[in-house]
Protein backbone atom coordinates (compact mmCIF):
# COMPACT_ATOMS: atom_id res chain seq x y z
CA UNK A 1 0.00 0.00 0.00
CA UNK A 2 1.06 3.69 -1.17
CA UNK A 3 0.19 6.62 1.13
CA UNK A 4 0.56 9.90 -0.54
CA UNK A 5 0.37 12.95 1.30
CA UNK A 6 -0.41 16.32 -0.23
CA UNK A 7 -1.93 19.78 0.62
CA UNK A 8 -5.26 20.05 0.20
CA UNK A 9 -5.85 20.84 -3.82
CA UNK A 10 -9.05 19.36 -4.59
CA UNK A 11 -10.25 16.37 -5.52
CA UNK A 12 -8.88 16.41 -9.41
CA UNK A 13 -5.74 17.30 -7.99
CA UNK A 14 -5.53 13.97 -5.54
CA UNK A 15 -7.19 11.35 -8.15
CA UNK A 16 -4.19 12.83 -10.25
CA UNK A 17 -1.54 12.89 -8.09
CA UNK A 18 -2.79 9.10 -7.13
CA UNK A 19 -2.77 8.01 -10.93
CA UNK A 20 0.59 9.09 -10.65
CA UNK A 21 2.02 6.86 -7.61
CA UNK A 22 -0.53 3.52 -8.47
CA UNK A 23 1.44 1.05 -9.83
CA UNK A 24 -1.59 -1.97 -9.92
CA UNK A 25 -3.12 -2.95 -13.48
CA UNK A 26 -6.20 -1.41 -12.64
CA UNK A 27 -7.78 1.80 -11.41
CA UNK A 28 -10.75 2.36 -8.94
CA UNK A 29 -11.24 5.93 -7.46
CA UNK A 30 -13.27 5.47 -4.10
CA UNK A 31 -14.54 8.59 -2.71
CA UNK A 32 -13.27 8.52 0.89
CA UNK A 33 -16.53 8.47 2.70
CA UNK A 34 -18.10 5.42 0.62
CA UNK A 35 -17.37 1.64 0.65
CA UNK A 36 -16.97 -1.68 -1.76
CA UNK A 37 -18.07 -5.26 -1.30
CA UNK A 38 -15.36 -6.76 0.87
CA UNK A 39 -13.59 -9.46 -1.09
CA UNK A 40 -14.93 -8.61 -4.55
CA UNK A 41 -11.41 -7.14 -6.01
CA UNK A 42 -10.18 -10.81 -7.06
CA UNK A 43 -13.37 -11.47 -9.09
CA UNK A 44 -13.15 -8.24 -10.95
CA UNK A 45 -9.71 -8.35 -11.16
CA UNK A 46 -10.00 -11.80 -12.70
CA UNK A 47 -12.91 -10.67 -15.16
CA UNK A 48 -11.08 -7.79 -16.68
CA UNK A 49 -8.02 -10.70 -17.03
CA UNK A 50 -10.04 -13.08 -18.83
CA UNK A 51 -11.93 -10.29 -21.18
CA UNK A 52 -9.25 -8.71 -21.60
CA UNK A 53 -11.28 -4.96 -21.22
CA UNK A 54 -10.01 -1.80 -20.48
CA UNK A 55 -12.83 -1.20 -18.19
CA UNK A 56 -15.91 -2.12 -16.09
CA UNK A 57 -19.02 0.04 -15.25
CA UNK A 58 -20.44 -1.40 -12.05
CA UNK A 59 -23.48 -0.11 -10.57
CA UNK A 60 -24.01 2.35 -7.24
CA UNK A 61 -26.43 1.91 -4.62
CA UNK A 62 -26.82 4.43 -1.79
CA UNK A 63 -26.95 4.08 1.68
CA UNK A 64 -27.11 5.54 5.03
CA UNK A 65 -24.61 8.00 6.27
CA UNK A 66 -23.70 5.13 9.18
CA UNK A 67 -23.95 1.93 7.23
CA UNK A 68 -20.59 -0.25 7.09
CA UNK A 69 -19.89 -2.85 4.87
CA UNK A 70 -20.22 -6.74 5.58
CA UNK A 71 -18.26 -9.01 4.98
CA UNK A 72 -19.23 -11.26 1.26
CA UNK A 73 -17.72 -14.74 1.74
CA UNK A 74 -20.10 -16.43 -0.51
CA UNK A 75 -19.07 -16.55 -4.10
CA UNK A 76 -20.27 -13.19 -6.03
CA UNK A 77 -21.23 -14.18 -9.47
CA UNK A 78 -20.62 -11.41 -12.20
CA UNK A 79 -23.73 -10.50 -13.97
CA UNK A 80 -23.16 -8.70 -17.29
CA UNK A 81 -25.70 -5.92 -18.73
CA UNK A 82 -26.60 -4.94 -21.85
CA UNK A 83 -27.30 -1.37 -20.55
CA UNK A 84 -24.38 0.49 -22.62
CA UNK A 85 -25.34 3.99 -20.39
CA UNK A 86 -22.37 6.25 -19.50
CA UNK A 87 -22.41 6.71 -16.07
CA UNK A 88 -21.22 10.31 -14.84
CA UNK A 89 -19.47 9.53 -12.07
CA UNK A 90 -15.88 7.83 -11.44
CA UNK A 91 -16.69 5.53 -9.00
CA UNK A 92 -18.93 3.49 -11.49
CA UNK A 93 -15.41 2.41 -13.29
CA UNK A 94 -12.61 0.57 -13.21
CA UNK A 95 -10.41 1.67 -16.23
CA UNK A 96 -6.78 0.12 -17.17
CA UNK A 97 -4.10 1.89 -15.96
CA UNK A 98 -2.47 1.47 -19.08
CA UNK A 99 -5.74 2.58 -20.98
CA UNK A 100 -5.95 5.80 -18.74
CA UNK A 101 -2.09 6.61 -18.85
CA UNK A 102 -1.77 6.29 -23.02
CA UNK A 103 -4.62 8.64 -23.39
CA UNK A 104 -3.37 11.29 -21.56
CA UNK A 105 -6.95 10.98 -19.10
CA UNK A 106 -6.41 12.94 -16.09
CA UNK A 107 -9.00 15.15 -14.33
CA UNK A 108 -9.28 18.77 -15.49
CA UNK A 109 -8.19 20.51 -12.08
CA UNK A 110 -10.28 23.61 -13.49
CA UNK A 111 -13.37 21.91 -12.98
CA UNK A 112 -14.71 21.64 -9.33
CA UNK A 113 -17.58 20.92 -9.75
CA UNK A 114 -18.70 17.62 -12.49
CA UNK A 115 -15.12 17.12 -13.11
CA UNK A 116 -16.19 13.29 -13.22
CA UNK A 117 -18.57 14.03 -16.33
CA UNK A 118 -15.74 15.50 -18.09
CA UNK A 119 -13.22 12.51 -17.27
CA UNK A 120 -15.90 9.83 -18.06
CA UNK A 121 -16.65 11.47 -21.36
CA UNK A 122 -12.61 11.17 -22.11
CA UNK A 123 -12.74 7.27 -21.24
CA UNK A 124 -15.20 6.96 -23.85
CA UNK A 125 -14.19 9.05 -26.26
CA UNK A 126 -10.98 6.97 -27.41
CA UNK A 127 -13.43 4.15 -28.08
CA UNK A 128 -12.09 1.30 -25.32
CA UNK A 129 -13.42 -1.68 -24.61
CA UNK A 130 -15.75 -1.03 -21.61
CA UNK A 131 -18.14 -4.03 -20.50
CA UNK A 132 -21.75 -3.14 -17.92
CA UNK A 133 -22.06 -5.36 -14.54
CA UNK A 134 -25.52 -5.39 -13.14
CA UNK A 135 -23.86 -5.99 -9.58
CA UNK A 136 -24.02 -3.40 -7.01
CA UNK A 137 -20.53 -3.39 -5.86
CA UNK A 138 -19.75 0.72 -4.86
CA UNK A 139 -21.80 1.39 -1.84
CA UNK A 140 -22.08 5.50 -1.64
CA UNK A 141 -23.00 7.26 1.26
CA UNK A 142 -25.69 10.22 1.37
CA UNK A 143 -24.24 13.07 3.63
CA UNK A 144 -25.62 16.50 3.53
CA UNK A 145 -22.43 17.66 3.71
CA UNK A 146 -20.60 16.13 0.96
CA UNK A 147 -19.65 17.41 -2.27
CA UNK A 148 -22.57 16.77 -4.21
CA UNK A 149 -25.08 17.78 -1.75
CA UNK A 150 -23.58 21.42 -0.99
CA UNK A 151 -25.83 23.80 -0.44
CA UNK A 152 -23.04 26.87 0.09
CA UNK A 153 -23.77 30.30 -1.27
CA UNK A 154 -20.54 29.63 -4.27
CA UNK A 155 -22.50 26.73 -5.15
CA UNK A 156 -23.86 28.47 -8.83
CA UNK A 157 -20.46 30.40 -9.21
CA UNK A 158 -18.21 27.35 -9.05
CA UNK A 159 -20.80 25.32 -11.34
CA UNK A 160 -20.93 28.37 -13.76
CA UNK A 161 -16.80 28.58 -13.92
CA UNK A 162 -16.83 24.35 -14.19
CA UNK A 163 -19.49 24.50 -16.95
CA UNK A 164 -17.32 27.42 -18.71
CA UNK A 165 -14.40 25.04 -18.52
CA UNK A 166 -16.25 22.11 -19.72
CA UNK A 167 -17.87 24.34 -23.01
CA UNK A 168 -14.48 25.47 -24.00
CA UNK A 169 -13.32 21.63 -24.01
CA UNK A 170 -15.90 19.83 -25.78
CA UNK A 171 -15.10 23.02 -28.32
CA UNK A 172 -11.69 22.44 -28.79
CA UNK A 173 -12.47 18.61 -28.80
CA UNK A 174 -14.37 19.30 -31.77
CA UNK A 175 -11.82 21.96 -33.47
CA UNK A 176 -9.29 19.25 -33.16
CA UNK A 177 -11.49 16.03 -33.88
CA UNK A 178 -14.19 16.70 -35.72
CA UNK A 179 -13.00 15.47 -39.33
CA UNK A 180 -12.26 12.45 -37.88
CA UNK A 181 -15.69 11.72 -36.34
CA UNK A 182 -18.80 10.24 -37.58
CA UNK A 183 -21.72 12.46 -37.84
CA UNK A 184 -23.56 10.47 -34.85
CA UNK A 185 -20.03 11.68 -33.05
CA UNK A 186 -20.42 14.89 -33.90
CA UNK A 187 -23.82 15.23 -32.99
CA UNK A 188 -23.39 14.13 -29.54
CA UNK A 189 -20.53 15.64 -29.05
CA UNK A 190 -22.59 18.91 -30.18
CA UNK A 191 -25.61 18.50 -28.18
CA UNK A 192 -22.76 18.36 -25.16
CA UNK A 193 -22.08 21.72 -25.99
CA UNK A 194 -25.37 22.99 -26.32
CA UNK A 195 -26.09 20.97 -22.82
CA UNK A 196 -22.73 22.89 -21.13
CA UNK A 197 -23.95 26.50 -22.85
CA UNK A 198 -27.54 25.91 -21.09
CA UNK A 199 -25.69 25.45 -18.05
CA UNK A 200 -23.98 28.61 -18.10
CA UNK A 201 -26.80 30.51 -19.23
CA UNK A 202 -28.67 29.16 -15.84
CA UNK A 203 -26.05 29.45 -13.48
CA UNK A 204 -25.12 33.29 -14.81
CA UNK A 205 -28.98 33.75 -13.16
CA UNK A 206 -27.70 33.71 -10.17
CA UNK A 207 -24.69 35.96 -10.89
CA UNK A 208 -24.67 39.69 -10.63
CA UNK A 209 -26.72 41.58 -13.88
CA UNK A 210 -23.44 43.01 -15.31
CA UNK A 211 -21.38 39.91 -14.82
CA UNK A 212 -24.20 37.59 -16.62
CA UNK A 213 -24.95 40.58 -19.35
CA UNK A 214 -20.69 39.55 -20.23
CA UNK A 215 -21.24 36.27 -20.19
CA UNK A 216 -24.13 36.18 -22.83
CA UNK A 217 -22.63 39.12 -24.37
CA UNK A 218 -19.84 36.70 -25.29
CA UNK A 219 -21.44 33.37 -25.79
CA UNK A 220 -22.99 35.39 -28.62
CA UNK A 221 -19.68 36.81 -29.91
CA UNK A 222 -17.90 33.77 -30.01
CA UNK A 223 -21.18 32.09 -31.72
CA UNK A 224 -22.15 29.98 -29.16
CA UNK A 225 -25.58 31.71 -28.52
CA UNK A 226 -28.21 31.17 -29.73
CA UNK A 227 -28.21 27.66 -29.86
CA UNK A 228 -31.03 24.35 -31.00
CA UNK A 229 -33.75 24.18 -28.54
CA UNK A 230 -33.37 20.87 -26.22
CA UNK A 231 -36.08 18.72 -26.59
CA UNK A 232 -34.26 16.10 -25.57
CA UNK A 233 -33.58 17.47 -21.89
CA UNK A 234 -36.93 16.63 -21.31
CA UNK A 235 -37.20 13.72 -19.41
CA UNK A 236 -37.95 12.15 -15.79
CA UNK A 237 -34.88 10.13 -15.99
CA UNK A 238 -32.66 12.62 -13.90
CA UNK A 239 -36.04 13.40 -11.69
CA UNK A 240 -38.26 16.04 -11.16
CA UNK A 241 -36.02 18.61 -9.84
CA UNK A 242 -33.56 18.56 -13.29
CA UNK A 243 -36.86 18.19 -15.31
CA UNK A 244 -37.91 21.48 -13.97
CA UNK A 245 -34.79 23.22 -14.12
CA UNK A 246 -34.71 21.66 -17.75
CA UNK A 247 -38.07 23.53 -18.15
CA UNK A 248 -37.36 26.95 -17.19
CA UNK A 249 -34.11 26.72 -20.06
CA UNK A 250 -35.55 25.13 -22.66
CA UNK A 251 -36.60 27.98 -24.64
CA UNK A 252 -33.20 29.87 -23.44
CA UNK A 253 -31.80 30.36 -27.18
CA UNK A 254 -34.89 32.95 -27.42
CA UNK A 255 -32.91 35.94 -25.99
CA UNK A 256 -36.22 37.93 -25.10
CA UNK A 257 -37.21 35.15 -22.75
CA UNK A 258 -33.75 34.39 -21.04
CA UNK A 259 -34.16 38.64 -20.37
CA UNK A 260 -37.50 37.87 -18.93
CA UNK A 261 -36.38 35.19 -16.61
CA UNK A 262 -33.76 37.42 -15.71
CA UNK A 263 -35.81 39.94 -15.02
CA UNK A 264 -37.74 37.94 -12.59
CA UNK A 265 -34.40 36.53 -10.83
CA UNK A 266 -33.64 39.80 -10.41
CA UNK A 267 -37.28 41.36 -8.72
CA UNK A 268 -37.13 38.18 -6.36
CA UNK A 269 -33.80 39.15 -5.15
CA UNK A 270 -35.29 42.27 -3.93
Amino acid sequence: MCVVHQQNAGVSAARNNGLEHARGEYIWFIDSDDFICNDILESLWSYLRKTGSDGIRIEKVAVGANAHPQSASMVVKLQESTDNRQASTAFNYIVSRDYLIRHKIRFDRSITYGEDTLWVFWLHFFKGVFRNLSNCFYFYRQRPGSAVHSTAKDRHAKHLKSMQAMLATYQRVLNEYGDRLSEAERNHLKHRIYWSIQNVLFDALHAAPEERSHILDELTTTGFYPYPVLWGRLSLKYGWKNLAMNLISLFFPFKSYYLSICRCKDLLKK
